[in-house]
C-alpha cells in the first residue's frame, strides 16, 4: 500500500511538471511540431529549421515559419540593386534567374540559364559541338581564347589590360 501511494504522488508531480512545461516551454503545436525538419524554440514557441528547411543561414524569398517548405540553392544575383557604391550581385535564390519548387528545393531556371542555382548562362546551341563551354573567368585567363586578346588577364571581378 505506502508503495502504490508513492507511486501516486510520483504520478501527480510528473503531472504537473508535464503541465507546467506545456504552458510555459511550448510545443510548436501549431507549428506540426516544425515537420520534422526542425527544432521547436519553447520559449518562443517557434521554430529553429534545419539547413535547406528554412534555417537563418539559408537564401530564400520565403521561409516558412513551420519548417514544411524547402529552399533552392543561392548563387550571386545576375541583377539587383546596389547596396553601396562598391556592392552588388547580392546572394540571391536561384541567382534571381528561376523559381523555386519548394516541394523538392529545386530551381527552374529562366531560358539562357543553367546551374542548380541558374549560376551560368547556356552557351549558344551547346558550342554545336565546336568547342567547350567555358566560364568567363576561365575565357579571360586564356592566351587563345577568341575574341579575347593575349594582353587581357582575369584576376578577379574584373578585367584588367596590361598596359
Amino acid at each position: 500500500m505506502h508503495q502504490l501511494n508513492w507511486y501516486r504522488e510520483l504520478l501527480k508531480i510528473l503531472t504537473f511538471l508535464s503541465l507546467q512545461c506545456l504552458a510555459q516551454c511550448g510545443t510548436c503545436v501549431s507549428l506540426s511540431g516544425c515537420n520534422g525538419h526542425g527544432t521547436c524554440i519553447g520559449a518562443t514557441d517557434t521554430c529553429s529549421c534545419f539547413t535547406g528547411w528554412g534555417s537563418d543561414s539559408d537564401v530564400s524569398y520565403y521561409k516558412a515559419p513551420d519548417c514544411s517548405l524547402r529552399t533552392c540553392p543561392s548563387g550571386r544575383a545576375w541583377a539587383d540593386v546596389p547596396t553601396s557604391p562598391t556592392e552588388a550581385h547580392a546572394l540571391a535564390e536561384c541567382s534571381n534567374r528561376g523559381t523555386c519548387d519548394r516541394n523538392y528545393g529545386v530551381c527552374s531556371c529562366v531560358a539562357g540559364f543553367e546551374g542548380s542555382a541558374c549560376q551560368r548562362m547556356k552557351c549558344p546551341k551547346g558550342c554545336s559541338g565546336h568547342g567547350q563551354c567555358l566560364p568567363l573567368y576561365q575565357l579571360a585567363a586564356m592566351t587563345d581564347a577568341m575574341p579575347l586578346s593575349p594582353v587581357t588577364t582575369y584576376t578577379g571581378f574584373e578585367v584588367r589590360f596590361k598596359q
